[in-house]
């Protein structure tokens, strides 16, 4: 469902999805147990939007609910009780204005806010010593708020200049394990307990980070395009880079363009790539 309207210099948007199903129920005749079964890729999500535009202000919104099923299993052994739940919230407040014909200014403040709630079965009860089953149940949340402003401003006709700047703040917190076992032999521990303090799968941290980037588009002649760019970006937790760009754009024909490029980029390391914990994998 979508829905839109004007109302003067007011505009809003809005839509709502929401999806279900059992998933595909696939035969499983024997897992790594040597047990049979279905499997089980049930799906439940809302995805619902908002947005209001006034003027050079646009808010949006955004919130996504998913509860699904755990298809096949971690192990490879067919269960009935695995559930993984998680939900993420998004809102973001921008600004764009322009300043005569040669200049625009953008910005946009915005937070995410996320959770992940998953419970598996990793064995299914009766096995071994796991009576009531194997049982891991890994929780957290996780949160980013940031600032960007851009200017750009075209200098001439020949140059359209770009300068910007962004601020972020990532964490993940709130984190919890409960199960059954220990994490690092498999070992069984008893009833289902909680064993966050010494076998928590993620180290709580905090990221900062900070960037500003500086392009130069330049039109040498109708036919030749040059960019020149560069952006230094600063992390908290392990440093800073540097990452120019050099760009040559040659219309040589109507419809044909031919382009030469250099540069470098940065992807950096996900939270989960840099702190889980306690994981023999």
């Amino acid at each position: 469902m979508q829905a839109g309207r004007w109302f003067a210099d007011l505009d809003v948007a809005l839509f709502l999805n929401y999806y279900r199903t059992e998933g595909p129920a696939l035969e499983i005749p024997r897992d790594a147990l040597g047990n049979s079964g279905v499997t089980d890729f049930g799906i439940d999500r809302l995805d619902a939007g908002l947005k209001i535009g006034y003027k050079d202000l646009t808010l949006n919104t955004r919130l996504i609910r998913l509860e699904q099923g755990p298809y096949f299993g971690l192990l490879l052994a067919v269960n009935d009780e695995s559930d993984l739940d998680a939900w993420f919230a998004l809102s973001e407040l921008a600004y764009r204005h322009r300043f005569g014909r040669n200049g625009s200014l953008s910005a946009r403040t915005y937070l995410v806010q996320g959770m992940e709630d998953f419970y598996w079965e990793l064995l299914p009860e009766g096995t071994g010593p796991f009576t009531d089953g194997m049982i891991g149940n890994p929780s957290g949340e996780e949160q980013m708020r940031g600032f960007k402003a851009q200017f750009d401003y075209r200098a001439a006709e020949a140059h359209l200049l770009t300068v910007g700047a962004v601020v972020e703040r990532k964490s993940v917190y709130d984190t919890k394990h409960i199960a059954n076992f220990d994490p690092l032999t498999g070992a069984p521990i008893g009833p289902v307990q909680d064993i966050t303090e010494g076998g928590n799968y993620i180290r709580e941290e905090t990221r900062a980070i900070w960037a500003v980037y500086l392009q130069d588009d330049w039109d040498v002649t109708d036919d030749v395009n040059l960019v020149f760019g560069i952006r230094h970006d600063r992390y908290s937790d392990f440093g800073g880079t540097t990452n120019p760009r050099v760009a040559a754009v040659w219309h040589f024909a109507r419809g044909w363009d031919a382009k030469l490029m250099y540069g470098t980029a940065f992807m950096a390391p996900t939270f989960s790539a840099l702190y889980f914990i306690n994981n023999p994998a």
